[in-house]
């Protein structure tokens, strides 16, 4: 669990300055309120949180056949990417990592909340065991995108309504926890919104705090409790309606905290999505250029310790061609591409370092393989000449495995649009 506590610790720094939803112990200033409501509301809404599509690509490398439950690979994302990172100096993008895994924790939570709500609801409409069930299986599924290590058995007693939780924790300490009836949709509540998720994440990233706090909450509630009896009846009154007001008051002071870093926030996120933008164009444009250069292979006859381009030409145009379609879609397919085709003309060039450098190929972009007659570029794919007119096409395939050449559709970032050739 020491990575995974780390990832939670690094996330948890990461959301707190990312939003500003941290707390220095200074009292904010009415100022200041507006912009943190905001960053709370953005905070909640799931803002950053990791795609399906990137979950993806991670879970392909960390858990290729799919063998770890939902919750365990949660868990194993956050460890690995944490110590990936680490392992490089990388701290800040450590942290920011794992604040988007457990963003995603949090809206899959909530998912899962609204679902196990659906179910308890037809239960006390059919009063049918299994809508039972089903709401109890919802909830543990939900749990389990809480990083903590932790095995959780939930179940509802039929005879009593109460809803029965076992907890047992990565120390092998259990515990047992039942849950009123007249409670129960508060508990459905909190796991739809989320509040019970980050109350055991920020446990987590500070268990001595949390544990210190309980500690506190039982000893006031002890002497309140004496407190009250002294009271009798008025006195009960009093203390309820003070209670309800400091939790009213409390619920205005988060919906404040919520309000304070809008400003911030969205500046830092347009300045993400330029500079993003920008090196998108800049790799673009790059790719175009070495891949105009790799087709312009009418050159004079080369001078004594020249390369003859003429020669070079086809192998170079391969190897940009190849380059240039795993910048579009880095996928091991168009990597293994990339290897064989910057293989062979680095063969042709007898190794020239400089020369590779001089036409695009750093040192270590490509991992050079031995010569056995692997065909390259698009002719890998058993594809004809890339289509006049469009020098964005990159190989895809058709869902039968059929290689065709695509182009960027417009209308759906992040598609390709298939060119028919004939």
């Amino acid at each position: 669990m020491t990575d995974v506590r780390q990832a939670i610790d690094g996330g948890v720094n990461f959301l707190t300055r990312h939003f500003g939803i941290g707390g220095e112990g200074a009292m904010p200033t009415p100022d200041d309120g507006a912009a943190r409501q905001a960053g709370m509301q953005r905070f909640a809404s799931g803002e950053g949180a990791a795609t399906p599509e990137e979950l993806e690509g991670v879970d392909d490398k960390i858990d290729p056949n799919r063998e770890l439950d939902e919750g365990q690979r949660q868990m194993v994302r956050l460890a690995k990417t944490m110590r990936w990172y680490q392992a490089r100096g990388r701290k800040d993008e450590a942290e920011a990592a794992a604040a988007s895994y457990m963003q995603y924790g949090a809206n899959r939570f909530s998912k899962l909340g609204t679902l196990a709500e659906t179910a308890y609801n037809a239960y006390l409409q059919s009063n049918d065991p299994k809508d039972l069930d089903k709401t109890a299986q919802i909830i543990e599924q939900a749990y389990a995108m809480v990083p903590d290590g932790a095995e959780v058995d939930i179940r509802i007693n039929e005879k009593t309504g109460r809803l029965e939780a076992t907890h047992v924790d990565e120390d092998g300490d259990e515990t047992f926890t039942e849950v009123d009836p007249n409670d129960i949709p508060g508990l459905l509540k909190g796991v739809r919104d989320k509040s019970m998720y980050w109350d055991s994440i920020f446990r987590l990233a500070d268990p001595e705090g949390a544990k210190s706090k309980d500690i506190e909450e039982r000893a006031i509630r002890t002497e309140q409790r004496a407190h009250i009896d002294e009271l009798g009846d008025e006195g009960r009154a009093d203390v309820r309606k003070q209670d309800e007001e400091k939790r009213s008051q409390k619920q205005k002071d988060a919906d404040y905290e919520r309000d304070l870093a809008q400003k911030k926030l969205d500046d830092k996120a347009a300045a993400d999505a330029d500079v993003a933008k920008e090196v998108r164009q800049a790799q673009a444009e790059q790719n175009k250029l070495l891949f105009q250069r790799a087709l312009d292979n009418e050159h004079p006859k080369p001078k004594e310790g020249q390369k003859n381009m003429t020669e070079l030409g086809p192998l170079l145009a391969a190897a940009a061609e190849a380059k240039a379609a795993y910048g579009e879609d880095d996928s091991q397919e168009n990597k293994v591409i990339l290897d064989t085709a910057a293989s062979r003309l680095y063969d042709a060039v007898n190794g020239d370092d400089k020369w590779m450098l001089n036409n695009g190929f750093e040192p270590g972009e490509f991992q050079y393989t031995a010569a056995g007659g692997a065909p390259t570029g698009a002719s890998a794919a058993g594809l004809p000449a890339k289509p006049e007119g469009y020098d964005n096409a990159v190989v895809k395939k058709r869902k039968d495995g059929t290689p065709v050449w695509a182009i960027p559709d417009p209308d759906r970032p992040g598609k390709f649009k298939i060119l028919e050739t004939s």
